[in-house]
């Protein structure tokens, strides 16, 4: 039960400092307490996105009288393929303005990428 609860805590932990670390840090005091002020977008780039795709395998003996498979999460699949493709996607550019609370502004150039 300990372990358990361990675990979760970990999770909870890492999820926290993966949050703290995304927040950019003020060049001039070196704090992380800042803030969004402005997002301005500067540019588009055409990209290609690497998707992953795993289908699962069952022999007929682990199927249905309609021939799908049991929701049963106890039954392993024969086997596992794992189908890599490409689709089309856009990465746009963003000029991203921060205020610190020492009082400075700053800016920085940050970019997402999604699925067209």
């Amino acid at each position: 039960m300990w372990v358990l609860a361990l675990i979760i805590l970990a999770a909870i932990g890492i999820i926290i400092l993966i949050a703290y670390f995304r927040i950019p840090k003020c060049p001039k005091c070196g704090k992380r307490k800042c803030s969004e002020i402005s997002r301005i977008e500067t540019g588009k780039q055409n990209i290609s996105i690497q998707k992953e795709e795993k289908i699962k395998h069952y022999g007929k003996d682990q199927t249905n009288i309609f021939g799908y498979v049991t929701p049963d999460d106890r039954i392993k699949p024969e086997s596992v393929t794992v189908r890599k493709y490409t689709v089309p996607g856009v990465r746009t550019f963003y000029e991203v303005t921060y205020s610190c609370v020492c009082g400075n502004k700053f800016s920085r150039r940050e970019h997402d990428e999604r699925e067209i």
